[in-house]
């Protein structure tokens, strides 16, 4: 899944857009972020627009309109709305339906219906509400999600759901924390192997990587 999360996502889009590339001379792709949001990834803007030629144009389509957005448009096209599927995990779950509606990538989804207030509208899911326990089950926060899991705060707060919320905020809190201590490591790391390379000359970093290099031979073996 990360490899294709990371690396793979725009290659596979545009390989399925070159099969139909005899009938259509443009595509667009749906953005994954809007632009405060954009980051390197499986896809991007400028790596899309790699991926054309002189057969088929392809374009980065929606960089203006956030998750929040894109749903509420799509609220307006009831045919579209009532068949919305973000899942990929219904036949884990043995569902039905579209949406198995217990996955991480349905609970984002049924969350940001719910903070509109379409939840109970949409018949593409097999509940009409977001449980506390649903969302403690799901929730993975990380450089890729927290924009999706902070964006729907602010509305789920407007509606008095504090208990989502909470349990939001709490695993943000987490991320960021684990993200400051990294960050702090990296530093740390970085002034150590500039001190040793100042003064040193080189010997720890050496040193330590000869150790570093034998304890994962020793780990192969």
């Amino acid at each position: 899944w990360m490899f294709w999360e990371k690396n793979s996502q725009d290659a596979i889009f545009a390989s399925i857009a070159y099969a139909f590339s005899k009938r259509f001379g443009l595509m667009f792709f749906a953005s994954t972020y809007d632009v405060p949001y954009i980051q390197p990834a499986g896809s991007h803007p400028l790596l899309q627009m790699a991926y054309s030629s002189s057969e088929l144009q392809i374009r980065y389509d929606s960089l203006n309109f956030s998750r929040l957005d894109k749903i509420r448009l799509i609220s307006g096209w009831d045919t579209g709305f009532q068949n919305i599927r973000t899942c990929n995990q219904s036949d884990v779950y043995r569902s039905d339906m579209l949406n198995c509606g217990r996955c991480r990538k349905c609970v984002t989804t049924m969350l940001a219906l719910l903070a509109l207030g379409l939840l109970d509208k949409c018949k593409a899911f097999p509940v009409n509400d977001v449980s506390p326990e649903l969302v403690r089950s799901t929730i993975e926060i990380y450089k890729t999600t927290a924009c999706w899991w902070e964006e729907v705060i602010p509305p789920l707060k407007a509606k008095g759901r504090w208990d989502l919320v909470k349990i939001i905020q709490k695993e943000l809190e987490r991320y960021e924390g684990q993200t400051e201590r990294r960050d702090l490591g990296r530093a740390l790391k970085s002034i150590g192997r500039w001190y040793d390379e100042k003064y040193c000359g080189g010997f720890v970093n050496e040193i330590r990587d000869r150790f570093t290099g034998q304890v994962r031979k020793g780990r192969l073996a």
